[in-house]
């Protein structure tokens, strides 16, 4: 049993020190929001949901599992991780086969436990609170819907079809497998960690309720993939009746007894959050376009898993870590005095820290508090790791018939000096945060272009851009501060979508041979850009906007025929000319065959006396060569492209 225990507890460990690492180190990993979220909600969510979800099962059907069960139990748990694995490599390398087989690994793991709890289900004894298995079953058939939903995002779909398809994944996944198997625990979880009784209508709300969860999880996913949002956002709204019809049998048990460990207040807080995150994303759902809803997800994918996933991991196991080693309540007293430390003041910062994100503070300001919330988060593990090696010590000395080493009573956690240490906490943050941010005057966050720092110049920049084999060329334009840019994105590639976000602009996707502009407006300083279909960026589409002068050349302006040109500002109007083009035509030759070579390059010249321009040229002149011949000649041109983006010849 010590085993398993071990081989369950240190999966989890594993998902959620990888999501630390990738949270700290996240501007070199590939795909990083997304992999955040998942290493969370897919990695230690879901294999916390199949073995605590197992667990209720067999304490509630009274059913004792056996050697056999266990070991079973364990290779499914494994290949779940693989699974999940598997899609962590896919979707940042774009790997859609890698991505398709972990995801049909990680839904055929789910289904399987399914399985053994409808096996249970028959060879158990009639007893209350089936309606909880009811639950499970329902959420791990709708989980490989949700995951079939996610692997299409990742082959790569345009904007309507992806805003479709992201709105039924995360719902899917969130309100069918992670929300109805919380809402089927907490029939009988949530008056058991407060320690009291529970409400007489608990089984029959969580049984009425059913049919209306499931009834807005189906219109939600309706509505998503037929792209008519706001029925998407009616189905959540259902949904959320349903929630608000269950959620009364809580109140009881929650007004009989308040909080007072880290367990139960940290669950409550995560179900808030919950509530926090139903509203705004319905909201969202309903008047977001199909660009910025994506776009705007990920903060709407921050509140569920800061503010709900994660507070309810940490406090479900908080609970049943120190339950499930045994040995009676001295040692789970003895477990919490770990798990229980700092707990208004690690409440007060992740919560309130959350809260402060969501105001329009300085980025550096986000960047102080969103990393204190993390550490505040990521307290859990180490206090966890000690809880659990206290149990184990309580627990042998209690079979060697020792003395407890603790008071049989478990004190009030919720302090009020836990929660002036946390304010203060969140208040020294703020602090240093508006002290490293520039504009931290003012509670806006300064936009990517900065347009209002720099004069206009007047100057129209449009450049032709293509998405080519994973790659945009021309890669990066050279502009002026004051600047405006625009940017013609011509889809080239056969097999795949793409789109461009520069800044926080970012244009449609478009399929082979669609073209599309991306209007940057004035631009003030040097901007990165991207494709944002999953994987591509990692593969080398990207894109820089370059602003300021180097040695003569400097960004670009419209030319004539349509192709970008560079320039400078104005030069001394008083300067020479240095270079002239000879106007006197080439002499007349006797060849009839004539041939040419054509190099096309891109050139600093000095196109007026002091103003320089980087050009296209032919053989490095802005002007191209002077052929001449006679009626009837011949002529062969071979054209070199020796330049950063395709050239043709008329």
């Amino acid at each position: 049993m010590r085993g398993r225990r071990s081989l369950r507890d240190f999966t989890l460990l594993v998902w959620l020190l990888t999501a630390i690492v990738v949270a700290v180190i996240h501007r070199w990993v590939p795909e990083s929001t997304w992999l955040m979220v998942h290493l969370i909600a897919l990695g230690a969510i879901t294999h916390s949901l199949v073995v605590w979800s197992s667990h209720f099962t067999a304490a509630l059907l009274r059913t004792r599992p056996d050697g056999r069960s266990r070991r079973v139990a364990d290779i499914r748990s494994g290949l779940l991780a693989v699974g999940a694995l598997l899609v962590f490599i896919g979707v940042p390398t774009a790997t859609w086969w890698l991505t398709l087989a972990g995801a049909l690994l990680v839904s055929a793991m789910v289904l399987w436990h399914g399985f053994t709890i409808v096996r249970d289900l028959r060879r158990a004894l009639p007893g209350r609170f089936r309606v909880t298995m009811r639950y499970y079953l329902a959420a791990a058939a709708l989980m490989p819907v949700g995951a079939g939903f996610g692997t299409t995002l990742a082959w790569g779909l345009s904007d309507r079809w992806h805003a479709n398809f992201l709105v039924a994944h995360t719902m899917t996944m969130i309100l069918g497998w992670v929300g109805l198997t919380l809402v089927g625990t907490l029939v009988t979880f949530w008056p058991t960690v407060l320690r009291t009784r529970m409400d007489d209508r608990a089984e029959a709300l969580a049984r009425q309720a059913l049919p209306i969860l499931l009834a807005g999880i189906a219109v939600t996913i309706g509505g998503s993939v037929a792209g008519v949002r706001p029925v998407a956002a009616v189905g959540i709204v259902i949904y959320a009746v349903g929630l608000v019809w269950f959620g009364r049998c809580l109140i009881a048990p929650l007004k009989n007894r308040p909080p007072r460990e880290f367990a139960p207040a940290s669950i409550l807080a995560g179900a808030l959050w919950a509530c926090v995150a139903i509203v705004a994303t319905a909201v969202h759902v309903w008047r977001a376009d199909d660009i910025s809803l994506a776009t705007n997800y990920s903060l709407l994918a921050g509140i569920w898993v800061a503010g709900f996933l994660l507070q309810l991991i940490t406090g479900a196991l908080s609970y049943l870590l120190p339950s499930a080693i045994g040995g009676g309540p001295r040692v789970v007293r003895a477990a919490a005095v770990w798990f229980d430390k700092w707990t208004a003041a690690r409440l007060t910062v992740i919560n309130g820290g959350i809260l402060l994100f969501l105001l329009p503070i300085p980025s550096w300001a986000k960047v102080t508090v969103s990393t204190l919330v993390m550490v505040a988060l990521a307290l859990f593990l180490p206090l966890m790791i000690a809880g659990m090696r206290a149990a184990a010590l309580e627990k042998r000395a209690a079979a060697a018939g020792e003395e407890p080493s603790l008071p049989p009573e478990r004190a009030n956690a919720l302090t009020g000096s836990g929660l002036v240490a946390g304010i203060a906490a969140l208040a020294v943050a703020m602090s240093v945060g508006f002290g490293m941010d520039p504009g931290a005057a003012g509670l806006a966050t300064p936009t990517a272009a900065t347009a209002e720092a720099v004069a206009p110049t007047g100057q129209t920049v449009r450049v032709e851009v293509a998405a080519v084999d994973m790659r945009f060329e021309p890669s990066s334009v050279r502009v002026n501060p004051g600047d405006h840019v625009i940017i013609e994105l011509t889809n080239t590639d056969p097999t795949n979508v793409h789109d461009l976000m520069v800044g926080d602009v970012r244009s449609p996707r478009i399929a082979a041979g669609e073209t599309v502009e991306l209007d940057l407006g004035i631009v003030g300083q040097s901007i990165e850009g991207w494709c944002t279909v999953v994987g591509h960026r990692q593969m080398g589409m990207t894109f820089d906007v370059l602003v300021g002068v180097d040695d003569p050349p400097a960004p670009a302006a419209p030319a004539a025929d349509g192709h970008t040109m560079h320039h400078a500002p104005a030069g001394d109007p008083d300067a020479v000319l240095g270079q002239v083009v000879d106007p006197v035509a080439p002499p007349r030759t006797e060849e009839t065959v004539h041939r040419h070579e054509f190099r096309a390059t891109e050139e600093p010249l000095e196109v007026a006396p002091g103003l320089w321009q980087r050009r296209w040229t032919f053989n490095g002149q802005g002007v191209g060569p002077t052929l001449r011949g006679k009626v009837g000649d011949v002529f062969e041109i071979t054209l070199i492209n020796d330049g950063t983006m395709g050239h043709s010849i008329d």
